[in-house]
This record gives structure tokens, C-alpha cells and sequence, in this order.
């Protein structure tokens, strides 16, 4: 199991001086999920499915974000 994401309060936090640290469970974890997605992503598109995707996202992202207050 993963360990819990540590929270900050975000004070004295400088991203210049801060420094990067690699997850390397988090890290494979996401790339097995990237080769995944292209592994069944080339066989299986369409551009119909292409096209419901961007509708989708345009109206849930972009029409959805303006219209909450």
C-alpha cells in the first residue's frame, strides 16, 4: 500500500528553492496505465468516438466551469 499523501500549509513554500522527489510506485503505476491506454487505444479508434470526446469535453470542462458562480 502507498503511503499517504503528505499535505502542506503552503507556508514559506518558494518553488525556486524547493526540490523535485520521483514516487517510484506512483511513477509505474502511471506508466503502466499510459502503455495500457496506447495499447488499446490504436486497435480501437475511431473518429466518431474522437469527435463524442471532444463534444463531451468542451461541454463538461469548458461550458460546465463557466457557468458555476
Amino acid at each position: 500500500m502507498m503511503k499517504p499523501v503528505l499535505r502542506i500549509t503552503g507556508e514559506n513554500a518558494c518553488p525556486s528553492t524547493g526540490r523535485a522527489v520521483i514516487d517510484p510506485p506512483k511513477a509505474l503505476w502511471n506508466g503502466s496505465m499510459l502503455l495500457a491506454t496506447l495499447f488499446f487505444a490504436i486497435p480501437l479508434f475511431s473518429w466518431s468516438a474522437l469527435a463524442l470526446f471532444l463534444l463531451t469535453t468542451y461541454l463538461s470542462l469548458l461550458i460546465g466551469h463557466d457557468v458555476l458562480p
